[in-house]
């Protein structure tokens, strides 16, 4: 570390420290990366994505080299794991690149094998067998695998910096105690399938009674030594796409009830609720990139009124993108920085440079936050908390107690070979009504640490009664001249500060916040709530709908309501004339004995399946996918075969759409085109020319729906899995097919009568 002049302001700020009495925490961080994707086809198909491998290799050494950080985490999709067509297949060529950026790691940070945290994503199980068969390249070039070939969950003490040190899980390191304990989960599906067969991760209950006993037998070694390390947790998908399957697959629906009422009476767990009951104070992933932002998270309560942050990074394959994250006590900060490159694609809304590049290299750091500065150095503020990522409890009681925020920062140099001297470090307060205070700040005992402190009567005399919060940042300059800075953090401010304005009263409570990263829609329509769980629940809506509303109740009142829309012709002039022709031509079609059978009989084939046989695995024999679940011949590490059900609620994605865009479509085109073939036959006067052209247009709109659904199902499905996920389909390929049939046996003339002649009535 550089050495810091410090000035007389430096040594008052100390005492101020000092009087505190406030027992100072042990900083340490690391770093996350997530989604490299190395891919052999770069070169050839996927050069927009630039040079992902290169790219990392400078920044392990003009970065990671000088953050040293105590580990590393890959979090998932190392490789990208697919043949030059796009299919899922393990490339052992970037397995090796991936072997090579590990070393590379190891070269430039110092740290063993071990102190790198990497996990699998899904594109890393990509038609893989077995976990830990020959297949699984994981095994042979992931760092991960010092613990464990086939293993799931991982576990790796946090010791304070500076690094590197030999860490060890069973004791203390250098006479300290671990300030944090880092817990991966990988909720790959094993066997890996193709595509949409392995996007939803899997955590079985036997995964979560291995995760459970493993940090039991931790928090009781740790208490045994007096340590009390914070958990955090990380995997690869976010915990809105994790799955917790039942031990019965094969029972597909009633497996589904089964959970539901499981889940409703306490019966069944979850790693959100797992976790939380550990006291997790985080839990970080990847997997969607920067599909629903840059800068996805949230908040989800405990059971003992405790908060876990889901923080999901976007990718370094699209956007360069690295996290250092920092745990000081308690307090969990991270900062979401790009390594801008020649060859990184542009990220919207991202700065594509950054203020400073070393000297001999045409690259940059910039912020995610655009309130960050990265000169020469990084600095990040490790507490107080971030108003944004957590409760104001926290902050409310400290300053309570003290009288006064404490403010430490950590400053780490942001390129190898930085040796100027730092001539200036201040920490500017503001509010949101306009004033600010520069506030000098000292070095702390712990190398790379700065510290501070606010008071409250300055927060008094420096707010209004309207301001709900502070903005810290910390800003320092080097010899040289070059800024760099924090972001500007917010920090709740309890009500009682207000309390002291004899002005005007303002009540004790804390006003909601308007951050720039506040939860907003796309937050809560993607983190909140099981996407395995609501496709599934669409998928038997869908469903439902389409038996009850157009197959049982035109068979039950089909009649009445015939004979209503057909006692008056002019319902065809008027606006609703559509809507009034399918309902009649329903209910003309469940009429008919034949079709209407074969119609339930084919909603129940769907609701029971297989859908279609498909390739799942190279070289393997055809899976089956049925709702729910599919059924698959997988190899053990022995090399023998066997039928095997799993678990799948990937396929109500693709079976959803399915019954929306094409099953019910085509329904509605039969029943009109049935109609109308009765209705030509028997050249009613109220059937002119008019409706004939009218008709005509309808039933092309409702045909151009489910075949343009079906060309896109068709290609993904052949080119994923092979000819026989089409031409081996009663579920999806055979679906027009099927109708048509229909429409066939049916196509006797006069085999239905109005509704008034068949001597029914209202």
């Amino acid at each position: 570390m550089t050495r810091t002049r410090l000035p007389v302001w430096y040594l008052i700020s100390l005492l101020l420290l000092i009087s505190s009495e406030v027992e100072a925490s042990e900083v340490s961080w690391f770093v996350q990366i997530s989604d490299l994707h190395l891919s052999k086809f770069t070169q050839n198909h996927l050069k927009h994505f630039g040079d992902k491998e290169g790219d990392f290799a400078l920044f392990s050494e003009l970065v990671l080299s000088a953050l040293v950080p105590g580990t590393v985490v890959l979090s998932g999709d190392l490789v990208d794991g697919k043949d030059e067509l796009g299919r899922g297949q393990q490339q052992i060529e970037e397995w090796e690149a991936y072997g090579r950026l590990v070393q590379n790691i190891t070269r430039t940070t110092g740290l063993d094998l071990p102190s790198i945290l990497d996990i699998r994503g899904n594109h890393d199980d990509f038609d893989v067998p077995k976990r830990g068969g020959h297949r699984d390249h994981f095994k042979d070039f992931a760092a991960a695998s010092q613990q464990s070939a086939a293993g799931r969950v991982f576990t790796y003490p946090l010791h304070s910096g500076p690094y590197p040190v030999k860490q060890g899980l069973e004791g203390k390191s250098q006479g300290t105690c671990p300030t944090a304990l880092l817990v991966g989960v990988d909720a790959t599906p094993d066997p890996g399938g193709r595509a949409f067969a392995n996007f939803l991760g899997t955590v079985p209950q036997s995964l979560l009674d291995e995760l459970d006993q493993r940090l039991r037998r931790l928090e009781a070694l740790y208490k045994k030594q007096a340590c009390s390390p914070v958990l955090l947790a990380y995997g690869h998908h976010p915990l809105s796409v994790l799955t917790h399957p039942d031990h019965w697959p094969w029972l597909g629906p009633i497996s589904s009830l089964l959970q539901a009422s499981a889940a409703k009476t306490g019966g069944r767990r979850t790693l959100l609720g797992l976790l939380a009951s550990h006291g997790a104070l985080t839990y970080i992933s990847g997997h969607l990139h920067a599909a629903f932002g840059q800068r996805l998270h949230w908040l989800h309560e405990g059971p003992s009124g405790g908060t876990l942050a889901e923080l999901e990074s976007t990718a370094w394959k699209d956007d360069r993108r690295f996290r250092i994250m920092t745990v000081d006590g308690a307090t969990l900060s991270f900062a979401d920085l790009h390594f801008q490159t020649p060859s990184k694609p542009l990220t919207p809304g991202i700065n594509s440079r950054g203020p400073y590049s070393p000297a001999g290299h045409n690259v940059s750091i910039s912020g995610a936050d655009l309130t960050r500065a990265v000169g020469t150095r990084l600095v990040l503020i490790t507490s107080p908390a971030d108003g944004r990522y957590t409760p104001v409890k926290g902050d409310s009681e400290a300053l309570e107690s003290t009288g006064r925020i404490i403010v430490r920062a950590l400053v780490l140099p942001a390129w190898s070979g930085v040796h100027a001297e730092l001539e200036k470090v201040e920490l500017i307060c503001g509010c949101p009504s306009g004033s600010t205070k520069r506030i000098p700040m000292m070095q702390s005992p712990q190398p790379h640490v700065l510290e501070g402190s606010v008071s409250e009567d300055l927060l008094t005399n420096l707010c209004t009664p309207q301001d709900d919060r502070v903005g810290l940042q910390v800003s320092v300059v080097d010899k040289d001249g070059v800024i760099s800075s924090s972001e500007i953090r917010p920090v709740r401010l309890p009500g009682y500060i207000h309390q002291q304005h004899a002005a005007e009263h303002v009540p004790s409570h804390i006003p909601s916040l308007n951050l720039a990263h506040s939860q907003d829609w796309r937050e809560r329509l993607f983190l909140t709530f099981n996407w395995a769980s609501f496709m599934q629940l669409l998928f038997w809506s869908i469903w439902s709908f389409h038996v009850t509303v157009m197959l049982m109740l035109p068979r039950l009142a089909g009649p009445c309501i015939q004979q209503r829309l057909e006692q008056d012709v002019t319902a065809a002039h008027s606006i609703l004339w559509l809507p009034c022709w399918l309902a009649s031509a329903l209910c003309r079609w469940a009429q008919h004995p034949l079709a209407w059978r074969l119609q339930v009989g084919h909603a129940a084939y769907l609701a029971v399946g297989p859908w279609m046989a498909a390739r799942l695995l190279t070289s393997q024999p055809l899976g089956f996918f049925l709702p729910g679940s599919i059924l698959i011949r997988q190899p053990d590490l022995q090399g023998h075969t066997s039928w095997q059900w799993q678990t799948e609620r990937a396929f109500y994605v693709p079976a959803s759409f399915h019954l929306a865009f094409t099953i019910i479509p085509l329904t509605l085109w039969a029943a009109s085109f049935h109609q109308a073939r009765l209705r030509w036959g028997q050249h009613q006067s109220s059937w002119n020319q008019s409706w004939r052209v009218w008709h005509v247009a309808a039933c092309g709109v409702l045909m151009c729906m489910p075949l343009g659904h079906i060309n896109v199902l068709w290609r993904a499905c052949w080119m994923l899995y092979g000819p026989a996920s089409v031409l081996l389909s009663p579920g999806l390929g055979w679906t027009v097919i099927w109708v048509v049939t229909i429409l066939w046996l049916t196509r006797s003339k006069g085999t239905m009568q109005p509704a008034s002649k068949a001597g029914k009535s209202c």
